[in-house]
């Protein structure tokens, strides 16, 4: 019999409890970008920065020292909780490219290098930021519509 190649998937299996009954609080989210023990996960042009040690990993950031781009209107998304740590994602722009041992790279060619429960929460990440990049404005009437409940979705100001 001819040996039968498995494939992985790589972005099954996200571990982060999402939230959905609690998302909608925006004090709640908000107490959560205060704590310390709160990361974020910045991307730039939906790349995210990547760590370059023994192995290949996310640079998981803690959220405090980002707050200027959070304040700035930037899309942030609260990706889950995970033994009472709160995930987070952030289209950061702004970013510098080259910082110590890390690096922006495409999510699809970092995704087999890590973790596959990392690699799911890069896929949840990623895919949230790019539809927030591509739905900016109500299908219905034009209007510029405001991203809600921890970045899961977005309201229409004008005709709701």
């Amino acid at each position: 019999m001819v040996g039968i190649m498995e494939e992985i998937y790589c972005f099954a299996g996200n571990p982060l409890d999402r939230v959905s009954q609690r998302r909608q609080d925006a004090s709640w989210v908000a107490s959560l970008l205060q704590d310390p023990e709160t990361r974020l996960l910045p991307l730039q042009s939906l790349k995210p920065r990547v760590r370059h040690s023994s192995a290949v990993t996310l640079d998981w950031q803690s959220a405090t020292s980002w707050h200027s781009l959070i304040d700035d209107g930037n899309t942030l998304i609260l990706l889950g909780l995970r033994d009472g740590r709160a995930y987070f994602a952030l289209d950061a722009p702004a970013v510098d490219p080259s910082r110590g041992d890390t690096e922006t790279m495409d999510a699809r060619t970092v995704a087999p290098m890590i973790d596959t429960s990392e690699a799911a929460i890069l896929a949840e990440a990623r895919s949230l930021i790019d539809w927030h990049a591509r739905h900016r404005f109500c299908a219905q009437c034009g209007t510029p519509s405001v991203v809600a409940s921890g970045g899961w979705v977005r309201h229409c100001p004008n005709c709701k």
